[in-house]
């Protein structure tokens, strides 16, 4: 019984909390074929990985040309206005609970794929900055790349995220 107080104290937390954040969050969509994400806003800055058309994104801020949007790693990052339009979004769970079990197993592949790659190029005992700015760049990318792969928005993710966490889903 008290087990499943906390769990239902959990949920309404969570629900509370997050989900107001959620829904209140402004987004924006790509309007163009192929939207490249930067790391700064400018053109000069790393590519980050490319949008495509129908990409939904949480909004953080309008900087004079850019749209400043929250990536997957948590990082700010940035997309030509011109390339997007600002849109109503509500995150949700892809229809099939499978694919978001699926997305939420190979997260935590991701990271871990992320965080060799990062290490063995940037050792982080010699380099640590260097190490964790790659190494969130790596996980913006394969994280874009796996929901484009299963035709989710990426905005859906925390969302998904949420989900797995308060079901208890294996993570691998």
């Amino acid at each position: 019984m008290q087990k499943l107080f906390f769990k239902a104290l959990l949920l309404f937390t969570v629900t509370a909390g997050i989900a107001p954040l959620l829904q209140a969050a402004e987004y924006i969509q790509i309007t163009r074929e192929k939207a490249n994400i930067r790391s700064s806003a400018s053109t000069n800055s790393t590519v980050v990985g490319s949008a495509i058309r129908g990409d939904i994104f949480v909004l953080e801020a309008e900087e004079k040309s850019w749209y400043k949007i929250h990536m997957f790693s948590g990082e700010s990052r940035y997309i030509y206005k011109n390339l997007a339009e600002i849109v109503l979004f509500k995150p949700s769970l892809p229809e099939d609970e499978a694919v978001a079990r699926t997305i939420y197993s190979l997260a935590f592949e991701m990271d871990r794929k992320a965080d060799d790659e990062a290490e063995a190029r940037y050792p982080a005992e010699k380099r640590p900055d260097r190490n964790r700015s790659y190494r969130e760049l790596l996980k913006d990318r394969y994280l874009l790349e796996m929901m484009h792969e299963f035709l989710v928005p990426p905005a859906s993710y925390r969302r998904i995220l949420i989900e797995g966490n308060f079901k208890g889903w294996p993570k691998p």
